[in-house]
Parts: structure tokens; sequence; C-alpha cells
């Protein structure tokens, strides 16, 4: 539940808010919106290019090593352009391979018989988070700019990794149900 409170401050604080922090940082909105269009590429490519190795790495170290969060904090101190939109989309691509690695993780931490129930608990929690990422994310913009956006960012997703690192059991090879 905490991997899913956190996950998506960075998931969503990036993916929704990209056109709002590149005019932040003073590039016009015709600009921001054509950068967040190149960037928007990643979103079906980055997934595509994980499935060659999806299944050969444990998915908590898949999920805790794409939370890259370097990328963010780059993207924050950029105004160059095409390293802006490298950031960007090395963010976002990370992202992407976060997020189909703990869609796959989250149904096989749990037991057949509450597997349902208890996936759609622990997801409820990225949709409460995600109700609330927003406003916070409008908040610290506004108190910090996108330097303190991407502070917030990098704080949940580094939560996202200890908590996959330290408490997220492994599932690799193991079957489903012990019968």
């Amino acid at each position: 539940m905490v991997f899913k409170l956190c996950q998506a401050f960075g998931f969503y604080g990036f993916a929704n808010w990209v056109p709002t922090l590149l005019v932040e940082k003073g590039i016009n909105v015709t600009k921001s919106l054509q950068y967040a269009f190149i960037v928007a590429f990643a979103y079906p490519i980055a997934p595509l290019l994980a499935s060659s190795f999806a299944d050969r790495f444990e998915r908590r170290w898949i999920i805790a090593g794409a939370c890259a969060a370097i990328f963010g904090m780059a993207f924050a101190r950029l105004t160059e352009p095409a390293l802006l939109i490298i950031c960007g989309v090395l963010l976002t691509a990370c992202n992407m391979t976060m997020s189909y690695a703990y869609h796959a993780y989250q149904t096989e931490v749990f037991p057949t018989q509450v597997r349902a129930r208890a996936s759609g608990l622990v997801h409820s929690m990225s949709r409460l988070s995600t109700t609330f990422s927003g406003f916070i994310v409008a908040y610290m913009l506004k108190e910090s700019g996108v330097t303190g956006v991407f502070g917030l960012i990098t704080t949940a997703m580094l939560i996202v990794v200890v908590a996959m690192t330290l408490f997220g059991p492994n599932v690799r090879g193991k079957p489903l149900d012990v019968v």
C-alpha cells in the first residue's frame, strides 16, 4: 500500500504536469506542448522494449530500478530543449517500465483466494494518491517551483525503492499457489 500511494506521485506528478512544468521553466505554451508530445512517444515504446527483459529479473528489482529520480532532477535543472526532451523520454520510459512491472507484481504477490480483492485494495491506494497528487503538485509548484515538484517526486520514488527492496517479496519462479 505504501508503494502504491507513493508511485502515483512519481508517475502522475510528471506525466500530468509536463506541459505546465515546461511553461514554468520559461518555455512558451506551444513549445511546451510540442516537447510533451515528443516525450509521449515513450509511453507505448518503453513497455515494448521492457518486454525483452520482463521475465528475466525479479519484478521488485525492476520496479526499484525503474525509479530513476535522477532524470527528474536533471529535467528540473536543464533548459536546453534537446536535453529536456531526452530527460523527459527517459523519465517516461522508467515510469512505464515501473508500471508494467508493478501491475504484474501486484497480482503475483497474493494467493488466488484473495488476489482480486487484495489487488483491488492496493490499487485503490494509487487512485487515492492520484486524487490528491495533482493538488499537492500544484501547491509545490507555486511554493517551490519546478525543483520543488521534482523534490516531491524524488522523495516519493525513494520511498518506493525502500518499500520494494526492504518489504517486497520475491515472486519470480514461484508458483502462484501451493497445492
